[in-house]
């Protein structure tokens, strides 16, 4: 793994940490800071979603508020940094404000980053349970 590759996964750690601290706020925080601008989250069976701004807006339509999800806690199961692409096999847990687990999902995602960003976010998995969490509307089958 070359230098760039190092960065890369470390960029992806530090989003992740950033969403385990405890209020909706480090959540969105995480994804402004490591989105970017023209980013997108494509997640299995939901509706992509193109542009930090919009990103953050439909999973953060009110980032002061303590309802719903506040904390996700992710821990990489295996994670392989290739080129400008982060492939990530992990488990989250999202939490409530009272720290009441929500949901637990293991997933796999792609990273892409370009600029020390990400550029897309792809995940895969049952996200049924992500899409009911988030409000975020299911792509027809």
């Amino acid at each position: 793994m070359d230098q760039a590759e190092r960065v890369n996964e470390r960029i992806i750690i530090a989003f992740f940490l950033g969403m385990e601290g405890g209020t909706k706020r480090h959540y969105w925080d995480a994804y402004n800071l490591y989105m970017a601008y023209n980013g997108t989250i494509d997640f299995s069976g939901i509706e992509p979603i193109k542009g930090k701004q919009a990103i953050i807006d439909a999973l953060f339509p009110d980032p002061d508020s303590d309802e719903g999800v506040v904390k996700v806690v992710s821990r990489a199961t295996n994670m392989l940094a290739t080129g400008n692409h982060v492939f990530v096999e992990r488990v989250d847990k999202h939490y409530d404000k009272d720290d009441n687990e929500l949901a637990v999902m293991n997933l796999s995602g792609v990273f892409e980053l370009n600029g020390g960003k990400i550029k897309r976010f792809s995940d895969y998995g049952d996200m049924r349970k992500f899409a009911e969490l988030y409000n975020l509307p299911m792509t027809e089958a």
